[in-house]
């Protein structure tokens, strides 16, 4: 017959168990992954960090595949150019140059801002922007006129030109998001206004930058 002291330990171990399997299950339910910023999750810093990491994790040759298998699934046509889109973002993201000079964006069109920030095109891997420990999405929604650039195309270009990435991209707090858009608030302030420093306020362009932040759980 089984000891009731040791009984009561097994149980309390299969219990253990189970709750330690609850909370990492939840967490893996609540990590966001590729596939949520693919099929058109709202960006944050923190989707794309986790979009960028769980495909460094897979390994070039294995995160190539994944995103070719995804582009080859059925979707409506209302989000399959925000797809189309947003791979293009983690290519530029996955491949690093060996000189430091950011890869050259793809060949998909224009992007449409409002006047005062158009000289943030300028900025090296825009429509994305670093800012402390985040990365934001400026615009998206490009405007074509002729044939797009494919995606196999780029993926082409950002192998021949660039690396894989080997380092995990950070992933920020809360408090960190925040402060990295009102420093890019700042930085992109001096650099957009021919008249210097203008006042960003209750911008729509920024309060939509901001919005990401404020999205980082």
């Amino acid at each position: 017959m089984m000891n009731p002291a040791a009984v009561s330990i097994v149980n309390h171990s299969s219990t253990t168990t189970v709750s330690l399997l609850a909370i990492m299950l939840s967490t893996a339910l609540m990590t966001p992954t590729e596939l949520d910023l693919l099929e058109g999750a709202p960006p944050s810093p923190a989707v794309i960090a986790h979009a960028v990491n769980g495909l460094v994790a897979r390994g070039e040759r294995d995160a190539l595949q994944h995103l070719r298998a995804t582009g080859d699934q059925a979707r409506p046509r209302a989000r399959i150019r925000t797809f189309e889109e947003r791979r293009f973002w983690l290519l530029r993201l996955l491949y690093q140059p060996p000189a430091g000079t950011p890869l050259r964006p793809p060949r998909i069109g224009e992007l449409l801002l409002p006047n005062a920030w158009k000289s943030l095109r300028a900025w090296p891997m825009f429509p994305l922007a670093e800012s402390g420990k985040s990365w934001f999405v400026l615009a998206e929604g490009h405007v074509l006129i002729g044939k797009a650039e494919s995606y196999e195309e780029y993926l082409a270009y950002c192998r021949a030109a660039g690396r894989f990435r080997s380092q995990l991209l950070p992933v920020p707090t809360p408090a960190e998001a925040l402060a990295d858009a009102e420093a890019l608030e700042q930085a992109a302030s001096w650099l957009a206004s021919d008249q210097g420093k203008i006042a960003l306020g209750n911008d729509p362009f920024w309060r939509a930058v901001r919005a990401q932040a404020e999205r980082v759980q």
